[in-house]
């Protein structure tokens, strides 16, 4: 897939569809578009990416693509809001994994005089102030959705974990799930239920804009 193969020429008329119907095609597409772009994303960097780490890149990616959609003023294109939460996503991954990689070394692995490498993070991606308003605007609101959304649910102690875990401390779904006693795919289910909650929710009542 190309990146010019969709939205299409009509980005309002898409975000619309998109808006209106949930299940509409335009979803999968830009799921499709979300992971290529990723791809293109992670392939910058000389580190490998597991399959499951892309996959949670990407759906963490899709999360802020359902919240944020609703706000989408079209003054960027479209395809230019989704790379840049491809790269936001990519960094998040890839600073978790610093951070992992450094609590769970050993504090004798330096050789003296040796400096600790680190993980290069590589060009910063040009975001614009809409970009940035996008992905900042409904997270106050989204955060107390989500716990008030979960403690009216089974099981809400296992699940508010999965959730902090992978939405917020940007931990695969693989440790999550190890870490709380349950299959990827319990937390991947936890996730996307949430997922579509949130969605809903906010593309009803979308949170309001901050104040200019």
């Amino acid at each position: 897939m190309t990146a010019n193969q969709w939205p299409g020429p009509h980005e309002k008329q898409t975000v619309a569809e998109m808006l209106d119907n949930r299940d509409s095609a335009h979803w999968e597409k830009c799921n499709e578009l979300m992971k290529w772009l990723i791809l293109k994303e992670v392939g910058k960097y000389s580190i490998p990416f597991s399959a499951d780490l892309v996959a949670d890149i990407l759906q963490n990616a899709m999360v802020s693509v359902v919240i944020n959609l609703p706000h989408f003023r079209s003054e960027s294109k479209l395809t230019t809001w989704l790379t840049t939460i491809a790269y936001t996503r990519t960094i998040d991954a890839l600073r978790s994994r610093t951070q992992n990689i450094r609590k769970n070394a050993p504090l004798n692995n330096t050789i003296e005089g040796e400096e600790s490498e680190e993980i290069p993070y590589g060009h910063e991606a040009p975001v614009t102030v809409e970009d940035e308003c996008l992905m900042r605007e409904a997270l106050r609101e989204v955060l107390a959705e989500i716990p008030i959304y979960i403690n009216n649910r089974a099981k809400a102690e296992r699940n508010g974990k999965i959730a902090k875990m992978v939405l917020l401390e940007g931990r695969t779904l693989e440790e999550a799930a190890q870490e709380v006693g349950v299959s990827a795919a319990v937390a991947s289910y936890v996730i996307r239920t949430l997922r579509d909650h949130l969605y809903e929710k906010f593309r009803a009542n979308p949170p309001n804009p901050p104040s200019t």
